[in-house]
């Protein structure tokens, strides 16, 4: 269907589909007809703390029904929504803030400690509304708001009324900031449409398929795919608060998952929990983006349950995905190093140095343009097009194209390292050092060196028991790889900085930060098994208290009872 905004969509199934669930959280049930009337009495709660049109709220909240009830009750008022990584610490939430203008923020209570001193820095963050039963003084409860509401709603309505135009603002999702500050991309309602309606095509989901949402929903891909996209074709979204291999095996065998929207690292972690086939017999794909999936591990996971994993290229300026495998566009052998065909309705291009056209599989920069792209980036509170050119975004990243139209990436252009005039990708060194049967991560940067301008740097993660020396990783290499390309310098330790889409942050080994632990810079808890217990209290915690005080299941009761 042709839509202009989510509420398009999501008006339609409250209508066609209104007695058909839309979200599970545990023992929490939300049809479609009662999310809308939920989000139609928040956003009206919302609109009475003087909320409007042009505001800007930040949404800092675990995978819990009341992200989406009060990311929809925003954009309906117009208001833009800036999700914010649960993981983050105090000065991370301080960027964010402070970038984006926001004029208040709702938020689990667990975070309060995050949000409250950067909040108190700026006169513009006045509202404060928690999730939870202790609230900090002078805050909101939003529970209390949306029971509130319902005594008012018949009388004020907002039933069908969306205060925006379909090209206002709607949206900013900040980037995972790998070569330096994380920056706000804005995105409109029209563009957030066009994108859900490409996706709904290109994966023909149906009104019977179940989705899995345990990638971050303040993150644009499990966002887009795990609770926009579903909740536009008349789908189920189930939501898991963190991920937990087992919890998800269970979930998919009790929920009869369809759709398992994941980052890479999940997919190592779910084959070394090994669950027996048919637990996961339900499933028709999975949806994967973030970060390289190493082939192995695609190789091994579709093998043993001969489920399909379409790949895909995304970045947070043009989100969910730009290019991807699909029932339509199998992985075969001939493409199977490349993350798939554009998907219809965005175009991609790879650029030689001079901004022309490069030749078919010749590496260039990779420009895209199409419906569902950034308006811009923030800047200052005004949104900048510096990132264009001509109409089409520069991502910062290099690839190349084959005859058929495959994409294939090769590098950021940042990481590239110029040793001596001749370039050295950095991605090429990683594949090689993967193969080494003592490695079980790596990661390579450039380092000034005086002779060369750059040199190049192995960091290294040795598996379990193992042990290996510069020597002998520096020879392995010289097997594969031209000497000029091979470490010159190879540090070893005990785990690398990420995301938790997976995505090494080079970024924080550039500039010398001690890499024991996983950072949070892009999705949530979290992407690798052992990655999941990084800040695995605090998220608990967030989860523990929403259900054992069935804070979910309170918001759902009062509003229904009054």
């Amino acid at each position: 269907m042709r839509a202009n905004t989510l509420f398009d969509f999501l008006n339609r199934c409250s209508l066609d589909y209104a007695a058909r669930e839309c979200l599970a959280y545990g023992e929490t049930r939300l049809t479609f007809g009662y999310f809308a009337r939920v989000v139609d009495r928040l956003a009206l709660a919302l609109a009475g703390l003087g909320l409007k049109s042009g505001n800007r709220m930040a949404l800092m909240l675990p995978n819990l029904p009341q992200f989406p009830i009060a990311y929809y009750a925003l954009l309906k008022l117009g208001v833009w929504v800036v999700p914010i990584n649960v993981l983050f610490k105090e000065n991370d939430v301080r960027h964010v803030l402070a970038d984006s203008g926001v004029d208040g923020f709702i938020a689990w209570e667990g975070f309060s400690h995050h949000l409250l001193p950067p909040a108190a820095e700026l006169k513009h963050c006045r509202l404060q509304i928690f999730l939870g039963e202790k609230i900090p003084p002078g805050a909101i409860n939003l529970t209390h708001i949306i029971a509130a509401s319902m005594q008012r709603f018949e009388r004020l309505g907002i039933e069908n009324k969306i205060n925006a135009d379909p090209d206002d603002p709607a949206l900013i999702l900040y980037t995972a900031g790998a070569t330096g500050a994380p920056k706000g991309a804005v995105f409109s309602h029209r563009s957030l449409a066009a994108a859900i309606s490409a996706c709904w095509r290109n994966f023909a989901v149906s009104v019977d398929d179940r989705f899995l949402a345990v990638s971050p929903l303040f993150h644009g891909f499990g966002q887009m795919m795990a609770m926009n996209l579903p909740l536009a074709a008349g789908a189920r979204t189930v939501l898991l608060s963190r991920f937990d291999p087992q919890a998800i095996v269970e979930t998919i065998a009790r929920e009869k998952i369809t759709h398992f929207v994941g980052v890479p690292s999940m997919f190592s972690a779910l084959l070394r929990l090994a669950p027996a086939p048919e637990r996961l017999s339900t499933l028709k794909c999975c949806l994967v983006s973030g970060a390289m999936l190493p082939a192995q591990i695609q190789q091994a996971f579709e093998a043993l349950y001969h489920v399909p994993i379409y790949e895909g290229y995304g970045l947070a300026e043009c989100c969910p995905l730009v290019t991807t495998f699909s029932a339509w566009v199998p992985r075969v052998e001939e493409n199977a190093c490349s993350v798939g065909l554009p998907i219809t309705g965005i175009e991609v291009a790879i650029w030689d140095a001079k901004r022309r056209h490069a030749p078919e599989e010749k590496i260039g920069e990779i420009f895209v343009r199409g419906p569902w792209t950034m308006k811009g980036y923030l800047d200052a509170g005004q949104i900048s097009q510096n990132a264009f050119e001509s109409g089409w975004l520069d991502t910062g990243d290099l690839g190349m194209m084959d005859r058929q139209g495959f994409l294939y990436l090769v590098d950021r252009r940042a990481d590239v390292i110029l040793k001596a005039g001749f370039p050295v990708y950095p991605s090429e060194v990683e594949a090689v050092l993967a193969q080494h049967p003592k490695i079980e991560e790596c990661a390579v940067i450039g380092v000034p060196d005086r002779l060369h301008g750059e040199e190049v740097k192995a960091y290294v993660v040795v598996r379990p028991k193992q042990f290996a020396t510069k020597e002998e990783i520096v020879e392995f290499c010289k097997a594969s790889l031209a000497m000029y390309k091979c470490p010159r310098h190879v540090e070893f330790c005990e785990s690398l900085p990420h995301s938790v889409t997976g995505k090494v942050l080079k970024r924080l080994l550039r500039e010398k930060k001690p890499a024991p632990i996983v950072v949070a810079a892009e999705t949530q808890p979290a992407a690798e098994a052992d990655a999941s217990q990084v800040e695995a209290t605090a998220v608990e915690a967030a989860t523990t208290t929403v259900v054992d005080n069935t804070q979910t299941e309170r918001t759902v009761d009062e509003v229904q009872s009054s």
